[in-house]
């Protein structure tokens, strides 16, 4: 039986990456501040993003099929929270249980409905119908959602009132935020690294040849269609406490084409490709449209991002990720 070294199993936890993923979140912060000239609130925002396109690249990146209608998930998972503090005064981690438990439901009752008879294109169409619908109804069920106005007024002193700690202090909520996404990056890790997330690669490549196998293949693409809505569920919450307020843009499909965007800037067949899109679309969003250098060009802020969207997808369709890693096996092979 072969014994593995000693120095290799410390290497291989030192450079683990989840290890790493949780020193880049602990740095973040400081380079925001003192290297990007920016803010902690930002920094908060990015790592939202984050987990928003990793969760929604769970079915596209890793499974194969495209949704247009996770700003649903993220929507009605804020929503949810947000009616619970603002009408019942819930405490932040009950209110988030009632807000991914909702998303969760939806996405099981939409992937049972859709999964076993649509595919492609037909599959993205109607989950950006159930999407819009979802939109429409937060428009209007004004009683419950409040409209156009949303649900305003979520307070971050109740995330954990029995601890006294101020979470309208950014630093505080971007401890928390931090936490909560490392853990479901964890989970998420876990998830693709198992014989599941294996089934689902092989999905992806060759739908039949799984079939022949003997997988149950309608099984996993809904099991793997609600693990894909849970972290945009968490996401939505921690947007609902972040910006303090809903409204019915979080359900629009133009939130979903964004975060497809997101995934596919950073590199849809990898695990950190969406995390690196999600961070860096949201810093590009926010970051030039405030720099007084370019106070001339700001307004046109998205006509940059679609500009190195572009670039990525015609010159690089494997994302930044991709690229990166394209690069350093090509630098191994040449010092080999």
């Amino acid at each position: 039986m072969s014994v593995r070294p000693k120095s290799a199993g410390v290497l291989g936890i030192v450079l683990h990456p989840m290890l790493l993923w949780a020193i880049v979140l602990a740095l973040l912060p400081w380079v925001m501040v003192h290297v990007l000239k920016s803010n902690i609130p930002l920094a908060t925002n990015m790592i939202i993003f984050a987990i928003i396109a990793l969760g929604f690249n769970f079915l596209y990146g890793h499974t194969g099929e495209l949704s247009f209608g996770h700003a649903g998930f993220v929507g009605l998972a804020g929503y949810a929270a947000a009616y619970m503090a603002l009408n019942h005064h819930w405490a932040f981690f009950p209110c988030m249980a009632v807000g991914v438990a909702l998303a969760m439901l939806l996405a099981f009752i939409a992937a049972r409905i859709v999964v076993p008879r649509s595919t492609g294109i037909y599959f993205s169409m109607v989950l950006l119908s159930i999407g819009q619908v979802l939109y429409f109804v937060g428009e209007r069920w004004n009683a419950v959602t409040g409209g156009d106005d949303g649900l305003q007024g979520v307070s971050r002193l109740t995330i954990l009132p029995s601890i006294h700690r101020d979470f309208n202090n950014s630093v505080n909520f971007y401890i928390l935020s931090a936490v909560i996404v490392w853990v479901l990056c964890l989970f998420m890790w876990r998830v693709v690294h198992s014989p599941f997330g294996a089934v689902c690669h092989a999905i992806r490549e060759n739908r039949q040849r799984a079939e022949f196998l003997g997988y149950n293949v309608v099984r996993y693409k809904i099991n793997a269609f609600v693990i894909s809505a849970l972290l945009p569920a968490f996401g939505g919450v921690l947007l609902a406490y972040y910006n303090g307020a809903v409204n019915p843009g979080d359900l629009r499909w133009t939130q979903s084409g964004d975060i497809v965007m997101m995934t596919l800037l950073g590199g849809a067949p990898t695990f950190w490709g969406p995390i690196l899109g999600g961070a860096l679309f949201k810093f590009l969003e926010q970051y030039l449209s405030v720099q007084q250098w370019m106070a001339s060009y700001a307004q046109y802020w998205e006509g940059y991002i679609g500009i190195v969207f572009v670039t990525f997808v015609l010159l690089a369709p494997q994302g930044i990720w991709g690229l990166a890693e394209s690069g350093w096996r090509a630098w191994r092979r040449r010092s080999a």
